[in-house]
């Protein structure tokens, strides 16, 4: 992913969102991160940048903290890191009903059905489809 730069535009739209639902922006967020840096350097360090890439390594971490802890925040600034080394990622959260961690089917299925390629910050912005065939179609043109 290219050099991060905050315009007015994207500013607003981290303010915008941020104040009106507490969630993270789909990008910007390391824009406003703070105290995430030992871990996130662990993280790319350890994981990303050798074990993963490198040495075709497997990890697995779960995060769990309280509502409004920064757990989405935290997932988003790896994630960023993730694009960085070309990697594919997937966020999903672990519910009861929909995605219930003991009946693996459905957390395979929305583990697919939000599916992301590396993205630009204009296509995280503009909007973009999640998915196993747009992951597909678009990995293939690249």
């Amino acid at each position: 992913m290219a050099e991060q730069t905050l315009t007015k535009i994207v500013a607003r739209e981290i303010i915008e969102r941020v104040g009106s639902s507490g969630q993270p922006p789909e990008y910007g967020v390391s824009f406003f991160t703070a105290g995430f840096d030992s871990y996130l350097k662990t993280i790319e360090d350890e994981y990303l940048s050798s074990y993963i890439s490198k040495e075709n390594g497997k990890a697995f971490k779960l995060v769990v903290g309280y509502y409004g802890g920064g757990k989405t925040h935290f997932l988003y600034s790896i994630r960023e890191l993730a694009w960085k080394y070309n990697f594919a990622v997937s966020y999903v959260e672990l519910k009861e009903k929909s995605t219930p961690f003991h009946k693996l089917e459905f957390v395979y299925k929305a583990i697919a059905n939000n599916l992301m390629y590396p993205m630009s910050p204009e296509e995280l912005m503009s909007g973009y489809e999640k998915g196993i065939a747009n992951f597909i179609r678009v990995w293939y043109q690249k």
